[in-house]
């Protein structure tokens, strides 16, 4: 099964279409806000608002089917302690239908290789602590942060620096 790897055109009506089914299927708290009226309109609003903070969008795309496998959503910013480009990787996913395939990992080495062609010095994510999963995918992509992340309903920081920090 070939995957396309892309950075995401917010301005592209496929592109967004594409990034909202997967967000929708990705969010499964957006569905209890739904239930309590407080639907967002991310069809109308997800790509502007994505845009509107500096967000850098990365798609993997099934290239038979044309469906979405997986997406990462960072932001850039300035790190006030190192006055490094920074980019936050704020969602990771895959869908369930293609876990298990090493995409995350390619998805990732993706989302490095561009931040590296684009200056960025460091990642940086945040990672629930009940999600060994995940920890152990950043860990093995070189990301570092606490040995031990705290408990399920705590997040944990881990940062990649791009850049020698000698």
């Amino acid at each position: 099964m070939a995957m396309k790897f892309k950075v995401a055109d917010l301005n592209d009506a496929a592109d967004g279409q594409l990034l909202v089914e997967m967000f929708i299927a990705y969010s499964g708290y957006a569905s209890e806000l739904h239930e309590k009226g407080g639907k967002p309109d991310y069809e109308k609003d997800l790509a502007k608002r994505l845009r509107d903070h500096d967000a850098r969008v990365f798609l993997v795309i099934d290239e038979e089917s044309g469906e979405g496998a997986g997406f990462v959503i960072g932001f850039l910013r300035l790190s006030s302690h190192t006055l490094l480009n920074c980019l936050n990787l704020h969602d990771v996913s895959v869908s369930e239908k293609y876990r298990g395939r090493g995409i995350a990992t390619e998805m990732m080495r993706f989302v490095e290789e561009y931040a590296r062609e684009a200056g960025i010095g460091v990642l940086s994510l945040e990672v629930r602590g009940s999600n060994e999963v995940a920890k152990r995918l950043y860990r093995g992509c070189g990301f570092e942060g606490p040995e031990e992340i705290l408990p399920a309903n705590t997040h944990g920081y881990m940062d990649k620096w791009l850049v020698d920090r000698g």
